[in-house]
């Protein structure tokens, strides 16, 4: 005799298809949350934390570290001439104006040229004197030849 098939609510074997396709669907939609959710905030102690109302005007904070400040923009110097750094006039982090001597050089090439250059200045001048002397001296002579001609 043939009996009527009652249908169950809930069938696991027609629909096992069915639900592992959804499973995986919802474990990809996780996976993919979870990748994109950005880190959270580090916890910090309580003891840590400045806690104060919220009050109007300037915020003021004093920090102190380790470090090394580095400058926003770096500009070199450079000499036309071949030289050697003999005192530094001013250091990093000064406030300085377009005539402010920076470093003082030397050159021992330029100095002995220079030195030669007065020796043979004071060499000049002592030549023009002597010219000049002799001028006189010929001068004189000649004024004392026009009068004893007269």
């Amino acid at each position: 005799m043939d009996r009527p098939r009652i249908k169950q609510k809930f069938d696991f074997k027609r629909n096992k298809l069915a639900w592992v396709v959804g499973g995986f669907v919802a474990l990809s939609g996780v996976a993919f949350g979870i990748a994109r959710l950005e880190p959270g905030a580090p916890s910090v102690a309580r003891a840590q934390l400045y806690l104060d109302e919220v009050k109007e005007g300037t915020l003021e904070r004093k920090v102190r570290g380790p470090g090394v400040l580095q400058p926003r923009e770096a500009r070199w110097l450079s000499t036309r001439v071949d030289a050697r750094v003999d005192r530094v006039l001013v250091r990093a982090g000064e406030q300085v104006e377009p005539d402010t001597v920076i470093v003082q050089l030397s050159n021992p090439e330029v100095q002995r040229s220079a030195d030669a250059a007065a020796l043979e200045v004071a060499a000049a001048r002592a030549e023009l004197a002597r010219e000049a002397v002799a001028v006189g001296e010929r001068l004189g002579e000649a004024i004392s030849g026009r009068r004893e001609a007269r």
